[in-house]
């Protein structure tokens, strides 16, 4: 068994934190019964009964500022008045909890030492203290550097938070080499700061330590630094040049966001978190090489317009959202083996981006991930991916060749949208699910098959597709979405299936070419301009089912010649065979029909129809420019 000896045992001590540990340790055996005897300090808060068993202290030391002081009062001012019959004497007293440099000043017992002197900010902007001799008259000089006090009486180890902040003069600021701690915010906003020496003994730079020093071009990181607070060089534009000491191992959040001119920065391999935004808009930055085993969180290089070259960690497991948005020069990109997900939007807007790899393992890639990647001409999607996010190429308008190795089932909103160089989609005939806006304007899209169970055409869906001369609706789709073919000039004809019940607004706009059209039977209502300049539509035949046409339905149908309008329809809606020229016949139903303003208008080659007298409202309108009108 080891025991140890008095001195020993007194070392240990000095790790108690109450009076009764202490007593306990005396009854442990003889040689420790005058160990409290032998302290000539209290390693210990005293009061006025636990100062009785140190009996030989000569030290007092004073760990907060509510222990006992026997009378000994820290800071007193000239009013104030001492009670000499409690007052007790030590050789020295030591003062370990924070005190202002102010209040320091006013300690006129020669027998205080203080550990822990704060420099805040009442202590820059008091107008006394600047006429004390420690102040060598002035903080400021004539060339506006900031002299803080380095003085042996009263040792400053701490400048307080928000110190100096906006000190919009100040050029320069000399701390003292006793300095050992920095406060949130101590130099934010000093404008026209240009150099400051950092104490050796600094271990941590605090949040928002040097926000918005435009003006600080460099800055050298003490060697034994370990920590660097969140936005601490935030908008720090002229800073050009960094280097991390090795004992620092993460930047936290935006630590060197919008520093425009930042342009070389040294990372030690000890660094294993890059945090929030890091370097958010670091416009000069132009290379950056990672160490392995490095986590990247979200928008760490978002808008650092001059990357061109990036190592990431060989370790990495997910690249996150918005890591590279608007890095437009990066042009290519390795990433690793280890990777398994891509988050949302991270490689948005790099237009210079013409070859990335998506390793084989990658699950998961994010909404936006490709999105306006003007210069990406192909690209392989490995097997483990089964859906494409929304906007996730939308507007790579470069992009040829896209290859599936897997089995992709689900497209979402915008998908590929504006992908105008895009010629075949060979995957197409295998998805369940597509999202609005999924092909639009893919101007070189020239057929589409489409897997039997979907279920409808959303939105916009082929909305712009110029190219595209025929697709196959499968038997199971009961809608057709608003715009869903608008601006399908090529589109020659379509087929809907029987399953179909519904076409939405100007599902079929514009489509100039389009010549036949076969609807389903179970249709009931024909939506707002849903063939809608369809200039090349001849004859149609309307469903039984149909019971009224919508506003501008068949609005400038210029080769429209025919239309039989079924027994079931009740109400023909404004402008709905407007300016179809070439209009001749139209057939009503004998029933009751409600008319809106304008059904027939400019239709200059009607030459008969059969109203039947029940119509309500009959309004000359409807008729506006037509060559005949004959009412039964």
């Amino acid at each position: 068994m080891i025991s140890l000896d008095s001195y020993h045992i007194m070392v240990v001590s000095n790790y108690f934190h109450t009076i009764k540990d202490f007593i306990n340790i005396i009854f442990v055996c003889k040689k420790y019964r005058n160990i409290i005897e032998n302290f000539h300090y209290n390693p210990i808060p005293l009061n006025t009964k636990t100062i009785m068993y140190f009996k030989n202290i000569e030290t007092l030391h004073l760990y907060d500022e509510f222990d006992e002081n026997f009378g000994n009062i820290v800071c007193y001012f000239d009013d104030q008045v001492i009670d000499n019959n409690y007052l007790r004497q030590f050789y020295q007293i030591r003062v370990h909890f924070p005190v202002t440099y102010e209040r320091s000043l006013l300690a006129k017992n020669s027998r205080f030492v203080f550990d822990n002197i704060v420099f805040s900010q009442d202590d820059r902007e008091n107008n006394d203290l600047r006429s004390k001799q420690e102040f060598n008259n002035q903080l400021l000089d004539n060339n506006n550097v900031m002299m803080i006090p380095n003085d042996t009486k009263h040792v400053i180890k701490n400048i307080g938070g928000d110190c100096f902040k906006e000190c919009f003069n100040v050029c320069e600021i000399v701390l003292p080499s006793t300095l050992t701690a920095l406060n949130k915010a101590c130099f934010s906003k000093c404008t026209r700061l240009k150099k400051i020496n950092l104490p050796p003994l600094v271990t941590k730079l605090p949040i928002k330590g040097f926000l918005n020093c435009d003006s600080l071009s460099s800055i050298e990181l003490p060697k034994e630094l370990s920590s660097i607070g969140e936005y601490c060089f935030q908008y720090c534009e002229s800073l050009s040049e960094i280097v991390i000491p090795n004992n620092v191992s993460r930047l936290d959040n935006n630590t060197f966001g919008f520093c425009s001119n930042l342009s070389i920065i040294k990372l030690p391999s000890t660094i294993s978190y890059i945090g929030y935004s890091c370097f958010n808009n670091c416009l000069s930055l132009k290379n950056f090489v990672f160490s392995d085993s490095v986590f990247i969180d979200f928008n760490v290089f978002v808008g650092c317009e001059s990357l061109t070259h990036v190592k990431l960690p060989s370790n990495l497991q997910v690249l996150n959202h918005l890591v590279f948005k608007n890095c437009i020069s990066l042009s290519k990109l390795i990433i690793p083996k280890s990777v398994t997900l891509i988050g949302n939007n991270c490689f948005n807007n790099c237009t210079s981006l013409s070859m990335i790899n998506i390793p084989i393992n990658v699950k998961q890639i994010g909404e936006s991930c490709f999105k306006d990647c003007l210069s990406l001409s192909s690209i392989i999607i490995p097997e483990k991916i089964t859906n494409i996010p929304a906007n996730c190429f939308s507007g790579c308008v470069n992009l040829v060749d896209i290859h599936f190795l897997g089995c992709i089932k689900i497209l979402e909103n915008s998908a590929f949208e504006n992908c105008e160089s895009l010629t075949t989609f060979d995957c197409l005939k295998l998805i369940v699910s597509m999202g609005d806006v999924c092909f639009t304007n893919c101007e070189l899209l020239e057929h589409v098959e489409l897997h039997s169970s979907i279920t409808e055409i959303p939105c916009l869906c082929f909305r712009g597709c110029v190219k595209l001369s025929s697709i196959e609706l499968p038997y199971k789709v009961h809608r057709i979405g608003d715009l869903a073919f608008k601006d399908c000039v090529s589109l020659k004809k379509i087929e809907i299936p029987q399953s179909v019940t519904k076409i939405e607004n100007s599902a079929f706009y514009n489509c100039v070419n389009l010549s036949k059209v076969i609807l389903s039977p179970n249709i009931r209502n024909l939506e707002l301009s849903t063939f809608s300049g369809c200039s090349s539509l001849s004859s149609i035949e309307l469903p039984s089912s149909l019971d009224q046409i919508g506003f501008q339905c068949f609005f400038r149908c210029f080769s429209l010649q025919s239309i039989l309008i079924p027994d079931g329809v009740t109400l023909l809606e404004t402008k709905c065979f407007a300016q179809c020229t070439s209009l001749s016949e139209v057939i009503m139903p004998e029933h009751m029909i409600t008319f809106q303003e304008h059904c027939f208008e400019n239709c200059s080659s009607l030459n008969q129809i059969k109203i039947p007298q029940n119509c309500f409202p009959f309004n000359e309108n409807n008729f506006d420019k037509c060559c005949l009108v004959v009412r039964c």
